[in-house]
C-alpha cells in the first residue's frame, strides 16, 4: 500500500482517521501498531527519490555560502580585570566553576600559574591578564573568589588550557562589517593581540586573535 494514497488507506478508512471498525483495532489499539501501517511506512521509506532530487541536493550544497553567513562571527564575549573581550566561539571547550589551581614547582610564573581540574582532567592553566599586560583587578568576595568568576577550557595547539576570566557573558554573533579599528581610549590589552573593537550592549569589545594569543603565551613559557 503506498502510504502516499492517504485517503485510500485502511487506517483512514476504518481504522483510527475513520470509522474505527477494523476488526484489528481490538488486539493492536492503534493503527500505527498495526503491521499493515508498519509495511506501508516501509514501503514509502524505501520508494526511489524523484529524478531531480539527488542534483537539487548537490546543486544546493555546492552553492557558495551568503556573504552575510561568510562574514558572521560567533564570539564567546568575557570579562578580564575591567576589559570585555572575546574569542572565536570554536576556540572555547568549556566554561567551568572555578577550581584551585596547583603550582607547578620550578616552571610557575606570572603567567604559567599551574595545574587546575576541569571535569577530573587536568590542564594546564595561564594568567589571561598577565599576558595581555591587565593589571587592575576587580573587587574580591569575602572568601576571596571573583563575583562571576569562571574557568575557561580553551584549545591551544591541539590541547586543552584553561584561563580565568572574571565574567562570561556567553556567545555571540556579529557581522564582519561591525569590527572596526581599536580606538586609542580602548585596548587596555596590548593592540597586537586584537583584530579589532566591536560595540556591543554600550560597551567595547575587544576581538583578540587566537593566533597572536597562542604565540606570544608560547614566548613566554620557552
Amino acid at each position: 500500500m503506498n502510504m502516499l494514497d492517504r485517503q485510500h488507506a485502511c487506517w483512514n478508512k476504518i481504522g483510527v482517521g475513520g470509522a474505527k471498525t477494523c476488526p484489528e483495532l481490538p488486539q493492536h489499539v492503534h493503527c500505527r501498531n498495526c503491521p499493515v501501517f508498519a509495511e506501508a511506512a516501509r514501503t514509502f521509506l524505501r520508494r526511489p527519490p524523484p529524478s531531480e532530487y539527488s542534483r537539487e541536493w548537490a546543486r544546493r550544497l555546492d552553492a557558495p555560502l551568503p556573504d552575510e553567513d561568510r562574514a558572521a562571527l560567533v564570539l564567546c564575549v568575557f570579562r578580564v580585570a575591567a576589559e570585555w573581550l572575546a574569542l572565536p566561539a570554536e576556540v572555547f571547550l568549556e566554561v567551568a566553576p572555578l577550581r584551585r589551581v596547583r603550582p607547578i614547582p620550578g616552571h610557575s610564573n606570572h603567567v604559567l600559574l599551574g595545574l587546575t581540574a576541569v571535569r577530573g582532567a587536568i590542564h594546564l592553566c595561564f594568567s589571561m591578564s598577565a599576558l595581555l599586560g591587565l593589571s587592575a583587578t576587580p573587587p574580591a568576595l569575602s572568601d576571596g573568589r571573583l563575583a562571576g568568576a569562571r574557568h575557561c577550557l580553551v584549545r591551544h595547539a591541539g590541547a586543552p588550557w584553561v584561563f580565568q576570566a572574571d565574567a562570561v557573558s556567553g556567545l555571540c554573533r556579529f557581522h564582519q562589517s561591525e569590527l572596526q579599528p581599536d580606538p586609542d581610549n580602548v585596548a587596555r590589552a596590548s593592540p597586537r593581540f586584537t583584530r579589532g573593537v566591536l560595540d556591543w550592549e554600550g560597551r567595547a569589545i575587544g576581538v583578540l586573535e587566537p593566533a597572536l594569543l597562542w604565540q606570544s603565551l608560547e614566548q613566554v613559557l620557552a
